[in-house]
């Protein structure tokens, strides 16, 4: 008997939105309107479901296998897949020129044309482009998609959306601590494929206000002075700064390829200080220890930025791992320690501190008795 047409919801998702009845039985057909052969029959009944398909089509859909580059398209229904091709470009502006190239042989130099799986009904290009457009086919029914490969060496889609930071944009690290007497480095890199140049930077205050690097305070590189962390495909700028005390953080912004106002930004904080030379604080430099004596100490505190390199020294010979005593270090202090004590200990000891714009140093007198 002739079927009945239902005015059902469809969901692009799920499919059609049945109301479905405590006794639902009979038979459903689900029809292309462009050709009767293509369906699909659902037979509902006491014993359960039954499918039956003809030349149906379903969407065909594009995935990259985890921890692989080969692109894959297979088809909702595997069975009509036709063609898959996949052209080299370099960001989606003009990725959409090269779409006549899937008509053609014209652009056969940049094109990788699918081989179907060895598995399953789908189509796979093995070692896709690292930035492109692709075409899959199931069917009259063509789907397109851009894709890139990220800073992190995996294959995303841009259909996908919602990429992990690492993929899009890098900037170098780092000390948390920096100092005014050297320029501080900080450089940026974003995907070519989504971002466009010119990447810009701004500085961040420790009173909260922010504004974009000013003019005559900061050097700013040269592309080739860039150390890219991939080797194509990145937009890339660099500046040298000179440090003051009161900046917190600078900010990298990266401009998204086909907007004015949509940034994607990376940051790096840190606290600056002004340069000191080491001061070492003099109290109680002479000592008197006794033969047998264990746990005694010598204890050298210098106060200076950036943090001191200490070195000690007994009647002018530094004193090495091998001497028998030994020797703690910390940001700001530095202790001796010496084992049980015995005569070859009496003698004077001197404490030296630098950094990179000064020194200081103390002696101490040891007597042993």
């Amino acid at each position: 008997e002739p079927y009945q047409r239902k005015n059902w919801t469809f969901d692009p998702k799920i499919g059609f939105v049945v109301d479905v009845y405590q006794n639902l039985t009979g038979e459903f057909k689900c029809e292309s309107n462009l050709d009767s052969e293509d369906f699909v029959l659902i037979r509902y009944g006491d014993n359960g479901t039954d499918t039956e398909t003809g030349n149906f089509t379903g969407m065909p859909k594009f995935f990259f296998p985890t921890g692989r580059t080969d692109l894959v398209c297979n088809e909702e229904h595997r069975r009509n897949l036709t063609k898959l091709e996949d052209i080299r470009c370099d960001h989606p502006s003009a990725c959409d020129m090269h779409r006549n190239c899937f008509q053609t042989e014209e652009c056969s130099a940049t094109k990788l044309v699918g081989k179907y799986c060895l598995t399953g009904d789908c189509i796979i290009t093995e070692q896709a482009h690292p930035f492109g457009i692709a075409m899959c086919q199931a069917g009259e029914t063509k789907i397109f998609d851009y894709h890139f490969m990220g800073f992190d060496k995996k294959q995303y889609l841009l259909s996908q959306g919602n990429f992990p930071e690492r993929a899009l944009i890098y900037m170098n690290d780092v000390n948390p601590v920096l100092y005014t007497d050297e320029p501080g480095t900080f450089y940026c890199q974003a995907i070519a494929f989504l971002f466009t140049e010119k990447i810009q930077f701004s500085v961040v205050y420790k009173n909260g206000t922010k504004s974009s690097l000013p003019d005559g305070r900061f050097e700013r590189y040269t592309r080739e002075e860039l150390e890219a962390t991939i080797a194509f495909g990145a937009v890339q700028n660099g500046i040298r700064v000179n440090l003051t005390e009161d900046m917190r953080e600078i900010i990298c912004h990266a401009p998204w390829y086909n907007s004015s106002s949509a940034w994607y930004t990376k940051s790096r904080k840190f606290t600056v200080l002004s340069v000191k030379a080491p001061s070492i604080l003099r109290s109680n430099t002479a000592h008197l220890f006794y033969k047998g004596d264990t746990g005694r100490t010598l204890i050298c505190k210098a106060e200076g930025h950036p943090a001191p390199i200490f070195k000690w020294y007994q009647n002018e010979s530094e004193i090495v791992s091998a001497s028998g005593l030994s020797i703690i270090n910390t940001e700001a202090e530095s202790v001796l320690q010496f084992p049980e004590v015995n005569l070859s200990y009496m003698g004077i000891y001197e404490c030296k501190a630098s950094n990179r714009v000064g020194k200081d140093s103390v002696t101490f007198r040891v007597d042993v008795r």
